[in-house]
């Protein structure tokens, strides 16, 4: 299956730079020195009143996207769409760690709000990311006589079936290219038999975040 998340980066490098191009050469006349000026200007530094306000402003939208129930269906069906509800979840934490960095309370407050919010959709959502995420490898590798499944109720345990995983450099292989989504869906467990119904496996114990941990996934 490969680190299937590693290309993701590229993909959304390359819609960023298409909209910085878009943005560029939306207005085919150059500014004039005084309106770049202006531009500069009409930025808020960090600390200052209008910064505050501009962050404050940011959390409290945050928050109040929370006040409608968060419709997981938009990010389920492809690697991309699940690393887009990665995404999101990253987003929140980068906003939380920056207000925490700030000496205004009001800030604080939101920000300490926002987390408790975040944390909460986090453990009802990365066992369902984990569980898509499984359907996703199940898909890709089933023509290959692999088969992959969940267990445990918090889905933190990956079960891969197959018969190539007789060798352990089969399996040494396969961890290594999967570690990296491994860690950031915060499964604890991953079990590899080369037989359905086999009692004995080789096991990867993976030391993950919690779910509830509020932080920066990418």
């Amino acid at each position: 299956m490969g680190k299937i998340f590693k290309w993701i980066g590229i993909v959304f490098a390359v819609i960023i730079v298409l909209s910085l191009i878009v943005s560029l050469f939306s207005d085919d006349k150059p500014k004039a020195k005084s309106e770049e000026t202006k531009t500069k200007e009409e930025t808020p530094l960090p600390g200052s009143t209008a910064y505050n306000n501009q962050e404050k402003g940011r959390l409290e939208n945050e928050l109040k996207s929370f006040e409608k129930p968060f419709v997981d269906s938009a990010y389920q069906g492809s690697a991309i769409s699940l690393a887009i509800e990665g995404a999101i979840f990253t987003d929140w934490a980068n906003l939380i760690k920056k207000a925490d960095s700030t000496n205004d309370e009001a800030i604080k407050k939101l920000a300490l709000t926002l987390k408790g919010k975040v944390s909460d959709l986090q453990v009802k959502q990365f066992p369902k990311m984990r569980r898509e995420y499984a359907d996703i490898m199940a898909k890709k590798v089933w023509e290959n006589d692999v088969y992959v499944s969940i267990e445990d109720p918090h889905s933190t345990v990956l079960n891969i079936t197959g018969s190539v995983f007789a060798t352990n450099k089969n399996i040494s292989d396969i961890q290594q290219k999967i570690s990296d989504d491994i860690n950031w869906l915060r499964f604890k467990d991953v079990r590899y038999r080369w037989y359905k119904g086999e009692d004995e496996y080789t096991h990867y114990d993976i030391k993950s975040l919690s779910d509830a941990d509020v932080v920066a996934i990418f």
